[in-house]
């Protein structure tokens, strides 16, 4: 109908182009499909806040085909972008991959199967990583924990000042260059000492020495402090014949004096 209402034109033109069949739709009026996908309505030529909003939000949501038909969100596309989120987290953080050992087929509690265990460990190569680290450098020890067990290795002159500045890693490292003459025998890393097959029976060996070592000084000084009391009743002696102590004490004070001038200091002392 011809018409110069140029809004009554639209309006004629809506309800003519609404009362023709499906097949004769006009290509440039868009469509939009409702939620329960049942039928198609023409969005109207006037404009229509609630619908442009509708609109919105389904392009959003979902995806749009060629024909301009609004998809809703499928179950591939949803765990799509779960997945895509999930590795964007894991990303983000430090992943530590943990492996259950099942220690029985049934699951049940307190029985436990060696061999199905064994089997196992063997699959997700436990075994093979610590037969690895044995044969390469299987005794491992944190600075702290080094220091603290085998500083007295070295002179009290030495390891005093570095304890109380807290300097362990150049105090460990003094001690192994005193100790170990094969660098190849251990590594330093950050944090740990990585020592190879047999260093720490060696260890253990010199540390059982040296406290022996001062054990043995320290019993020497005392009891050489307890005679030079015991003839005089002070520290300070006067008597000074070596003889008339040696025939005072007999063979009871040779046998704990050393060679290295202990029986003199006494007999001197006394």
């Amino acid at each position: 109908m011809d018409t110069k209402n140029a809004f009554l034109k639209e309006v004629l033109d809506a309800a003519f182009a609404a009362n023709k069949p499906p097949d004769s739709a006009v290509p440039s009026s868009p469509t939009i499909s409702d939620a329960s996908g049942k039928a198609s309505r023409r969005s109207s030529v006037i404009p229509d806040p609630g619908r442009v909003t509708l609109m919105a939000s389904n392009a959003a949501s979902g995806s749009k085909r060629p024909g301009g038909v609004v998809k809703k969100p499928t179950q591939a596309s949803i765990f799509k972008a779960s997945l895509i989120n999930l590795m964007e987290t894991l990303g983000q953080t430090n992943v530590h991959y943990i492996r259950c050992i099942k220690p029985n087929e049934m699951k049940r509690a307190w029985e436990f199967t060696p061999h199905q265990v064994l089997s196992q460990l063997r699959a997700c190569g436990v075994l093979e990583t610590i037969r690895i680290s044995c044969a390469g450098y299987p005794t491992r020890w944190t600075y702290e924990e080094f220091a603290e067990r085998y500083y007295m290795l070295v002179q009290s002159e030495e390891w005093d000042t570095m304890i109380r500045n807290l300097e362990l890693k150049p105090l460990c490292n003094l001690i192994l260059e005193r100790t170990i003459n094969d660098p190849d025998k251990y590594q330093s890393g950050l944090t740990k000492i990585f020592f190879r097959a047999g260093m720490l029976a060696a260890l253990e060996s010199l540390r059982s020495g040296r406290l022996n070592q001062l054990v043995t000084t320290i019993q020497k000084n005392m009891r050489r402090k307890m005679a030079c009391q015991e003839v005089q009743g002070t520290p300070e002696c006067d008597y000074q014949d070596p003889d008339l102590v040696e025939r005072y004490y007999g063979e009871e004070t040779r046998g704990w004096c050393s060679e290295d001038g202990g029986c003199y200091e006494a007999a001197k002392c006394a």
